[in-house]
């Protein structure tokens, strides 16, 4: 048996945890309120000493998950096995209804405030929600690259304790984020002049 873990930089994670709990979990608390009461797991060395006292380290088998890349399925069966490492085309559609697409910032504030009523068939209020704004949407992003690259530092010393011992060298910024820095401040400049964020 082995365990496959994929760290991710946590501010690319912390985003995309929050536009995850407010489309499935309700969540109804700001952004950065989030991250300093509800976000965990982003030490990934605690996380993984956890899992090494129970199933060894030789059973821990860890990446860095690339946001870049568009598939996901390949890293994995790599991660599992070098006779796979070549394996294409069991890539999951991002249109299929199996895959866990992030909703953008206008579906994911009009969420949110509906998470605060009661409503009849809620998903599919929802859904209808996320697919009127299909194609017109701008990205859930809440940090600019300053406030991102202050919320890696935070785990930086985490990073390298974890890189060091699950990747073979020390490291504290982990990459593989989707957005470069000028295309993050680009889409925040384009929220704010909307109105859709205040950082």
């Amino acid at each position: 048996m082995k365990i496959v873990f994929f760290a991710r930089s946590q501010d690319e994670l912390a985003e995309s945890e929050y536009n995850q709990m407010v489309k499935l979990k309700r969540v109804t608390e700001s952004f950065s309120s989030y991250v300093e009461n509800s976000l965990d797991g982003c030490h990934f060395d605690s996380e993984m000493a956890v899992w090494e006292r129970h199933f060894g380290r030789e059973n821990l088998v860890c990446r860095i998950y690339d946001a870049g890349r568009k598939e996901v399925v390949a890293p994995f069966l790599a991660a599992i096995s070098d006779d796979l490492a070549d394996f294409s085309g069991a890539e999951v559609p991002a249109n299929s209804g199996a895959a866990n697409i992030a909703i953008g910032m206008k579906a994911l504030s009009a969420i949110r405030l509906l998470n605060e009523i009661e409503l009849v068939d809620r998903q599919t209020v929802y859904q209808r929600i996320i697919d009127g704004f299909a194609g017109v949407d701008l990205p859930a992003l809440f940090l600019d690259s300053e406030a991102a690259a202050r919320l890696r530092s935070r785990f930086a010393e985490s990073n390298r304790s974890f890189t060091e011992r699950y990747l073979g060298r020390a490291f504290a910024d982990l990459g593989g984020r989707r957005r470069s820095d000028e295309e993050r401040d680009t889409v925040m400049a384009q929220l704010i002049a909307l109105g859709l964020t205040s950082n």
